[in-house]
């Protein structure tokens, strides 16, 4: 420690005080670290790094989280196992699935303006909360009108050939949309809140009917393309007697194998 006018000594980097009166200083715990002298605190080492020795000085201290390992957190003293079906080339900070196509990806539909709180991306977000407002809700449209022009649509990570859909239904309202759906997969899309078109690029690749409250359901969508749509069911001719028809969708997987 190195002495200063007043008589107290200074924390060395890789230490903290926080408290008057101290006697000593506290060596920085494992996942944090010091670069510098006189400090309250310690730096945490960020996410895809780890730090397992209590006192360290630098940044360079925390290393990186080896491959088949990850963090997502900070100031850790250990790095997390990828689970199955995810990998790590190393330096990882998510757990990736890679065989899932279309969490988080970009996604559009045909309309949702009355329920901007439930908007399309709630389909995809990898949250599985079956009940609103952790779902999209499309508008309410006729039969007619919901047949020709209702779409919900999810730009894929990777080009997919005869990928898996797993359907996972809310927990109500499931003829709103006539108990069911077909999956379309193509190679371009229409644009947000456009009305389905004969000129998309994309065919029908699957069905899913009988689909009840809190169900889940899989198909294998016979196929190949960059985007994967739902669109209604071709025997859908009611919905709601008073309202219409309306998509109601908890989330959507698309995978290359089954979730």
């Amino acid at each position: 420690k190195s002495k200063v006018a007043h008589g107290c000594s200074e924390c060395s980097s890789g230490k903290y005080n926080n408290e008057t009166g101290k006697t000593f200083c506290h060596k920085c715990p494992e996942g944090k670290y010091n670069d510098l002298t006189k400090q309250t605190s310690c730096k945490s080492c960020p996410s895809s790094r780890y730090n397992n020795v209590a006192g360290q000085r630098s940044l360079n201290d925390c290393a990186f989280c080896d491959p088949g390992k990850y963090n997502e957190l900070v100031s850790q003293k250990t790095c997390i196992y990828c689970k199955k079906g995810y990998t790590c080339p190393g330096e990882c900070s998510i757990n990736k699935n890679t065989n899932i196509l279309s969490e988080n990806r970009p996604v559009r539909s045909s309309q949702f303006s009355a329920y901007t709180s439930s908007g399309p991306s709630k389909a995809n977000d990898g949250n599985f909360e079956r009940s609103h407002p952790n779902i999209f809700h499309s508008d309410f449209v006729s039969s007619a009108l919901f047949y020709r022009h209702s779409w919900w649509g999810v730009h894929l990570s990777e080009y997919a050939y005869n990928p898996f859909i797993t359907f996972y239904a809310r927990d109500c309202c499931t003829t709103s949309f006539g108990q069911a759906i077909e999956i379309w997969i193509g190679d371009s899309w229409p644009s947000n809140n456009a009305p389905w078109s004969s000129n998309i690029v994309a065919h029908k690749c699957a069905d899913i009917s009988n689909i009840s409250p809190l169900s889940s359901k899989t198909s294998i969508c016979q196929g190949s393309g960059l985007y994967i749509f739902v669109r209604p069911s071709s025997n859908t001719t009611s919905c709601h007697p008073t309202l219409g028809c309306a998509f109601n969708i908890a989330e959507i997987v698309v995978s290359k194998d089954v979730v």
